[in-house]
């Protein structure tokens, strides 16, 4: 099986994720190269919501559950980092925090995880939009698929023929 990793800049369309350029990939530091990498509380190369809302996309050779993902560091300008997590495009659960979080979606051949800014009203009466803004490092993810099965009905043939042979073999001796 295979896997292809790519970065991408990101929007939604309801609950369907929006293709919006490439991000280069920096697979040693799990994250993306981009201009707008957040610099403050983390080394660069971090997949961010700093400019444009960025994901990083798992393409898979088979089809594969996605189980889990380990998010090394976490930031968010308020609160708890929030993350996407897309399965075929759509949005399939919104995740916080760093750490090993479990998610359990089925079978697809990509998958993608990204942040995006979100607006809320802050301010005396909510007289102000405010931008909570995240940036995450994804550490590792944990995938399962069943393997092709070997064929095996020529050893099984085999087999059934030494069986015999040793059992004929046997009875004339």
């Amino acid at each position: 099986m295979t896997v292809d990793v790519s970065g991408h800049y990101y929007g939604l369309s309801g609950s369907s994720y929006v293709d919006g350029g490439g991000a280069d990939v920096d697979l040693n530091a799990y994250g993306l190269i981009s201009q707008n990498a957040y610099e403050y509380g983390s080394p660069n190369h971090a997949i961010d919501s700093w400019g444009r809302d960025e994901s990083m996309k798992f393409s898979f050779s088979k089809l594969v559950s996605l189980t889990g993902t380990y998010i090394s560091w976490a930031y968010s300008n308020y609160g708890s980092a929030s993350w996407d997590v897309f399965k075929d495009g759509e949005l399939a659960t919104v995740g916080s925090g760093s750490g090993w979080k479990n998610l359990g979606l089925g079978e697809s051949d990509n998958f993608a995880i990204g942040t995006r800014t979100q607006t809320f009203g802050c301010g005396y009466r909510h007289m102000y939009t405010c931008y909570d803004q995240s940036a995450i490092k994804i550490k590792k993810i944990v995938v399962n698929y069943d393997p092709t099965p070997v064929p095996l009905p020529a050893t099984g043939l085999m087999l059934l023929t030494a069986l015999g042979a040793v059992g004929l073999r046997r009875r004339k001796g």
